[in-house]
């Protein structure tokens, strides 16, 4: 009795394993405490272009998707204590000597939004981009507005759940490709993937997106007992659509 309740256990424990060491739980623990990190470790604003991913996902994040232009630059009226918030840490990437000072820090962390006191905000090279790039950041910043928190903490909101959602994405990928899920995983973690992932960037949920539709492909690819049905190529039609939209190279791949 007891020998065969022994065996019952390592039996279960050996499920257990089995189920926690897959890939795509691997590769979301490794993720999510990677990118979790840098999304405070890195200062703020302080990836590529992250300043004007931010005008262009607080605007989406107040349900306006359309852009102004004045005086030939492209833009829209936000709340002055964004760039504000900006401007204490703007030369930062481009010098190295320059570090983030924990005063100012402290400061941008408590400093109000006053929504109503708005300004024409210039973020040209944001403008363009197609709304579903920043559902995540926007969510996040949403979500950070109303609950009455700084400008800088609502960026540190639309960090994180641009992490979550991409670590959502590629773990959705993971499982769902037949071949090559180590190698999914191995992209997945390289570290400027994981840095882009923690930002503000555009490219977070175009690279989310992009990965999944392979997954799907190969899916198809490498499962013949699974016919491709109309319904399983329509899935497909509507992950490559807005694929497109966000990034147009993508169209012919």
């Amino acid at each position: 009795m007891v020998t065969r309740n022994v065996s019952r256990l390592m039996t279960l424990f050996k499920k257990i394993l089995a189920r926690f060491f897959q890939p795509e739980f691997i590769f979301a623990v490794m993720a999510l405490a990677a990118g979790t990190a840098l999304v405070f470790v890195n200062g703020p604003f302080q990836a590529p272009d992250e300043p004007n991913h931010f005008f262009r996902a607080y605007q989406i994040s107040e349900g306006r998707f359309f852009s102004e232009r004045i005086n030939n630059k492209a833009g829209d009226r936000l709340p002055a204590s964004l760039p504000d918030a900006v401007y204490p840490f703007q030369n930062s990437p481009a010098h190295r000597s320059i570090k983030v000072e924990r005063e100012s820090l402290a400061s941008a962390l408590q400093a109000p939004l006053k929504e109503q006191e708005k300004m024409f905000v210039s973020f040209p090279n944001t403008a363009i981009n197609f709304p579903l790039c920043y559902a995540p950041q926007a969510a996040g910043i949403y979500a950070a507005r109303i609950c009455g928190l700084s400008p800088l903490e609502m960026m540190y909101a639309g960090r994180l759940l641009s992490l979550w959602v991409w670590v959502l994405f590629m773990c959705a990928a993971i499982r769902l490709t037949p071949v090559f899920k180590w190698v999914m995983v191995l992209v997945g973690i390289l570290p400027m993937h994981l840095y882009l992932a923690a930002s503000l960037s555009a490219d977070t949920m175009i690279n989310g997106c992009a990965v999944l539709f392979v997954a799907l492909v190969l899916r198809e690819r490498f499962n013949p007992k699974s016919p491709l049905t109309p319904g399983k190529q329509g899935g497909i039609a509507l992950l490559a659509a807005p694929l497109c939209v966000m990034k147009l190279v993508y169209a012919p791949f």
